[in-house]
């Protein structure tokens, strides 16, 4: 999981969105008491168009964690 979560964030700082997506993806699988990875993936999904999918992550990282400032 963390692993995962480091490379995907190394990645999505550097702007590279296609790299980060299948890391940030496996860690919210292995450790979703993370939040901030959804609003991360959420970013991609903006980024590329798919608001929809965009939204459902950040409500996600709401429900999760409401005080997270990053969702």
């Amino acid at each position: 999981g963390m692993p995962h979560a480091v490379l995907g964030d190394y990645y999505f700082a550097r702007g590279r969105f296609a790299e980060a997506e299948p890391h940030l993806r496996v860690a919210i699988d292995r450790v979703p008491e993370l939040p901030v990875l959804r609003a991360q993936v959420a970013a991609i999904f903006a980024a590329r168009g798919d608001d929809r999918a965009a939204v459902g992550q950040l409500r996600e990282c709401l429900a999760r964690d409401p005080g997270q400032p990053k969702c």
